[in-house]
């Protein structure tokens, strides 16, 4: 049955953005039954403001209720963000949740979760409290056929029982016992499940002990139900949380958090039925009035330094109130009522410090939640995060602790990450490449320009990057990974006096998961004598991440002055090398391929066939000599050709852009293009870095 209750929360969730074109239109009010503090079914809702406020309907919320929350999944649903995702995702997304749920959670106008202090009974589980739902549709589909689409392993009695001269349905999970035959439900056992339905819109359910305390309420008045009845229901979200009427829950709540349960001891063939949990069911209270057998607890890890005031935070306040809205900003704000000044005091510092600290966390844990997320959620995932972090302010007011998130720019990234995370594409992905490159290429400039040399590892793909340039003296081809690379800049800049921005904006060009980006980097001085230097940078996308996989110094921009000459020396020695590669590739010669390639050498490759489109990655020399071995013993070159277009020289490095023609195992003649750059060796040049693709546009633009 519980299942059945999770599934429900989630779906409320996520409807947000999965119900954004085909939701109800007719504006309809999802309980036309439940009449507010005077209704006719025992609400207790307040009236409309001044201002018109819509209230909240309040019906069915017990005295003892200490936490509820309400959710408006057709509201979220037609927010700005939720309509950016494609059709596609969201035909995929509801059709798993009615899947889930039983109902398309389109029709869910609201959704109220109650939290109750738990009853001493043998069919409590779990947390310390019980959970009591109340769903309001915008169509009348809240009848008894709805059951067995909600709750496909709960057995209904076909006779109704009542309380406070409601009726309900009862009904009895018989997944409880798996090994025990289905059988017809007992009226006499106590039911693990109770749904009223007040009227053709509206479902009100929990377990049944639980559901006759709803059903019982009339007139309440509390301090939750006061706070509720003053919020605007023209918010997404809203929660109120009291400790008046809680029993204790807080307490135990807390205990939950920070006290762990050991494992509990195999149970005898003849002990109660229980569900899959880690917890034993509560048989009653203990001695000492807990609802845990104190002797199956032990303390939880200590928490962070900076964290470790959270433990006070229910003995510090007593209630809560937050409203969260997509459309506002502020997104939403969260109102502690503290129990004195001075304890208003101690929950700003505890919460400043522990946003501190969870930043902190957060930071140290973002390079494995790039990595491991699907492709393209990571980055922008942690963007996000580490966005809220920031936009969450605290400030004190008397006996009140005021927390706010300010609208995080990151968050209309989010219809982007689901579409993501559920294996679709997203129009507005080029676009979010294009500012992450953007962003690689000004926080290169500026660490650049600022000597920061060591910090450029978070924008390289240190594991892989590799730096062409020559040096400043001999004029010796350079070639070396990111460590030295960051010496070398060290000792270059030493011969300047001044090191400013370069004038010139970058340049790129995207390709799938790759990028070629024109990096005009900086402007020296010495004495009298200005100069500036541009990188030719090659980017590379993995796990939604973009960073520079390899630089080339120098500015190789092309003209017509750079086409194949024949006549040209150098461009006959770098058509010569293709002519070497090009019989290599026939006669399948790993040693003479391995000969042609600096150690190394760097490809760029946009990946498999499978995730070509998200992932890239940077393969050395041996790699391809393996590669190749691979290939020449499942299939054979009949042709492989490779024919210069464009070549630059710029000391001992070379640029060429060439065309491409191969026939594999007699199958089509097969075309395509192609960037490689060279470094000299003696009178040769070897193969330092090279990457597929018709590139000429990024390389020719003036």
């Amino acid at each position: 049955m519980r299942k059945n209750l999770l599934w429900v929360l989630a779906a409320t969730i996520l409807v947000s953005f999965a119900a954004c074109r085909s939701g109800s239109e007719d504006g309809t009010d999802g309980a036309s039954g439940n009449k507010g503090m005077n209704g006719e079914n025992g609400g207790n809702g307040a009236g409309a403001g001044p201002e018109q406020q819509k209230s909240l309907d309040l019906s069915f919320i017990p005295e003892d209720c200490f936490f509820a929350m309400v959710i408006h999944p057709k509201r979220l649903a037609e927010s700005p963000l939720a309509k950016e995702l494609s059709d596609d995702v969201t035909e995929e997304l509801l059709e798993e949740m009615t899947r889930g749920v039983g109902v398309d959670p389109r029709k869910m106008e609201e959704v109220v979760v109650l939290w109750l202090p738990r009853e001493p009974s043998s069919r409590s589980y779990g947390p310390p409290f019980d959970t009591g739902l109340i769903i309001r549709f915008s169509e009348p589909v809240a009848n008894k056929e709805l059951l067995g689409k909600m709750f496909q392993h709960i057995e209904f009695a076909d006779e109704q029982a009542t309380c406070a001269g409601r009726a309900y349905y009862r009904g009895w999970d018989f997944f409880r016992d798996s090994s025990k035959p289905r059988r017809p439900p007992d009226p006499k056992e106590p039911a693990d499940l109770g749904i009223h339905f007040p009227d053709d819109r509206t479902m009100v359910f929990s377990e049944e002990d639980t559901l006759e305390k709803m059903l019982s309420a009339d007139k309440v008045k509390s301090g939750l139900v006061e706070r509720l009845g003053r919020l605007d229901a023209d918010n997404d979200l809203m929660a109120v949380a009291t400790a008046e009427g809680s029993g204790g829950a807080f307490d135990k709540l807390a205990r939950e958090f920070w006290i762990r349960k050991k494992a509990a001891p195999p149970e005898k063939d003849d002990a109660p039925i229980t569900r899959p949990t880690d917890r034993r069911p509560h048989k009653g209270p203990s001695p000492e009035g807990d609802a845990f057998d104190k002797s199956a607890e032990e303390p939880r890890e200590e928490l962070p330094a900076g964290m470790r005031g959270l433990r006070e935070v229910p003995s510090l306040g007593h209630a809560a109130t937050l409203t969260a809205d997509l459309r506002a900003d502020p997104v939403a704000k969260l109102v502690v009522e503290a129990n004195d000044a001075d304890a208003a005091a101690r929950l700003k510092r505890t919460f400043e410090s522990a946003l501190i600290v969870g930043a902190s966390i957060f930071a140290e844990q973002s390079d494995d939640i790039v990595k491991y997320s699907p492709p393209g959620v990571g980055r922008p995932l942690v963007e996000l995060v580490e966005q809220t972090f920031d936009a969450v302010t605290v400030t004190e007011d008397g006996e009140k602790v005021i927390g706010t998130l300010k609208r995080p720019e990151a968050l209309a990234k989010l219809p982007g990450i689901i579409a993501m995370a559920t294996g679709h594409p997203w129009e507005g992905r080029r676009r979010w490449d294009s500012e992450e490159i953007d962003g690689v290429c000004r926080r290169v400039r500026r660490d650049f320009v600022e000597k920061r040399f060591a910090k450029l590892a978070s924008s390289v793909w240190r594991d892989r990057f590799v730096l062409y340039s020559s040096h400043h003296e001999t004029g010796q081809p350079v070639v070396v990974a990111f460590d030295t690379a960051v010496q070398v800049w060290e000792n270059m800049v030493e011969a300047f006096d001044e090191i400013s921005p370069h004038p010139t904006s970058t340049q790129f060009e995207m390709q799938a998961p790759v990028a070629v980006i024109r990096l005009p980097m900086a402007r020296y001085r010495k004495g009298e004598r200005t100069s500036s230097d541009e990188y030719l940078a090659i980017a590379a996308r993995q796990h939604g991440d973009w960073r520079i996989a390899a630089a080339v110094h120098g500015d190789w921009k092309l003209t017509e002055a750079d086409r194949f000459d024949p006549e040209n020396e150098d461009h006959r020695k770098l058509q010569a090398f293709y002519d070497q590669v090009n019989q290599v590739m026939i006669d399948e010669d790993a040693d003479r391929l391995r000969d042609v390639c600096h150690p190394l050498q760097r490809g760029i490759s946009p990946g498999t066939e499978t995730d070509r489109h998200e992932h890239a990655f940077a393969f050395g020399c041996e790699e391809m000599v393996s590669y190749f071995e691979d290939f020449w013993k499942q299939s054979d070159f009949q042709k492989h050709q490779l024919k210069i277009v464009f070549a630059k020289v710029i000391g001992p490095l070379a640029l060429t852009l060439a065309e491409s023609s191969q026939i594999v195992d007699n199958g089509p003649e097969e075309k395509g293009k192609c960037i490689q750059f060279f470094c000299r060796d003696g009178d040769q040049w070897k193969s330092c870095l090279w990457m597929g693709g018709d590139w000429e546009k990024i390389f020719t633009a003036k």
